[in-house]
């Protein structure tokens, strides 16, 4: 970068109720498979909903009702207002993990599918055998002191 040109500007991250209020579907989801559609050359994630907090799904026209959404990934280094951000806005849905997610629903010219709201909207959530776990250690914990330490 030349001393002349202006640092690229760090897009903050959303707090989750900034992001519940500008997504159309949030939840938890498991990350069934990374994909190409037909006649869309564009990276798409497949996810199931186990838990909605908002929205209600929208299916591709010609789609089943279920589940299952496509989210179409992103992988950039600008915001579409051409602001740049430091690293990648890059899409992290680990095949076979949980998440929860914000999605938007985009109809474009080249396909329907959902987008992911902003650059911090997906978290990757522990298994659930490790959060149970823990939970019962806290508690433990907790009884084991009474609570008042």
């Amino acid at each position: 970068m030349r001393l002349t040109e202006s640092p690229p500007r760090m897009m903050r991250p959303l707090e989750p109720d900034e992001l519940l209020e500008i997504c159309d579907l949030a939840g938890e989801a498991r990350v069934c498979a990374i994909e190409t559609l037909p006649g869309n050359p564009a990276r798409h994630a497949r996810l199931r909903f186990t838990r909605i907090v908002k929205g209600q799904i929208f299916q591709r026209p010609g789609g089943k009702a279920d589940d299952t959404v496509w989210v179409r990934l992103r992988d950039q280094k600008t915001m579409g207002d051409g602001g740049a951000i430091l690293g990648d806005w890059n899409d992290r849905y680990p095949v076979g993990e949980r998440v929860f997610t914000y999605l938007c629903w985009a109809e474009r010219e080249d396909g329907w599918a959902y987008r992911t709201t902003w650059w911090n909207a997906v978290t990757i959530l522990p298994p659930r055998g490790i959060v149970a776990g823990l939970r019962s250690a806290v508690d433990a914990w907790i009884r084991g002191t009474g609570g008042d330490e």
